[in-house]
């Protein structure tokens, strides 16, 4: 299952890695807040439920909480996903798939699931 890229759930354009919480956040209606070390900025509500996002969630989790959803760049957790590779190819069960990672990731927590 992969999001089209108009519906936004890339991590930064161009980008395999997504979460469909950015759009609707843990109701599915209402984007969550970017919080940063200059603030909070919160976003309205859409008035309409992101239902790919929710089926795509839903489909592979089973709960959701505001914390899971909340958008912390470079100071808090980021529930990120991927179902493709860097040439835009799905990921086969059945090859050996490889992540590459910057060398400038201390102290982040990772974990991978195939």
């Amino acid at each position: 299952m992969n999001a089209r890229e108009s519906e936004g759930f890339a991590y930064y354009p161009g980008s395999a890695w997504s979460n469909a919480l950015f759009l609707g956040g843990y109701d599915f209606e209402t984007p969550p807040p970017l919080v940063s070390l200059e603030g909070i900025k919160p976003f309205t509500p859409t008035g309409a439920r992101t239902l790919n996002s929710r089926t795509l969630m839903f489909l592979g989790y089973t709960v959701i909480t505001p914390a899971m959803i909340m958008r912390l760049p470079n100071i808090g957790s980021q529930y990120l996903l991927a179902s493709v590779d860097a040439d835009k190819h799905y990921f086969d069960g059945a090859k050996t798939n490889k992540l590459t990672l910057p060398p400038n990731v201390a102290g982040t927590r990772l974990r991978v699931r195939f």
